[in-house]
């Protein structure tokens, strides 16, 4: 018989990731194990990054249910410009309509 124990890389601490870098203009949790239920804080912290230009979440597993939430720290980031979504289970339906919903919010036009 075998056992199969497999080991998921801790997820580093969100305010480390920020001490290392109190500024950035760029943050990479491309394939760190996210779950929708880990992103509030995650999410929290990255709303006070107000010179984040590019945010790369690919790889997790964030679902559907990590949108609204989404939205809301995007909301809160001026300078983005680069969101990388792929591979995070969101579904093309529920990404097109917080797209557009972030559009309406921008610019004031009504889809």
């Amino acid at each position: 018989m075998y056992v199969w124990v497999m080991f998921i890389e801790p997820l580093p601490s969100v305010l480390d990731l920020l001490e290392k870098d109190p500024d950035p203009l760029t943050l990479n949790l491309t394939n760190k194990n996210l779950l929708s239920r880990d992103s509030a804080p995650l999410l929290q912290a990255i709303q006070s990054q107000l010179s984040l230009t590019s945010i790369n979440l690919s790889g997790n597993k964030l679902k559907d249910d990590a949108m609204p939430r989404l939205q809301i720290a995007l909301g809160e980031l001026p300078s983005l410009q680069h969101l990388d979504l792929s591979s995070t289970g969101i579904s093309h339906q529920v990404y097109r309509l917080a797209v557009l919903r972030m559009v309406n919010f921008f610019t004031g036009c009504v889809f």
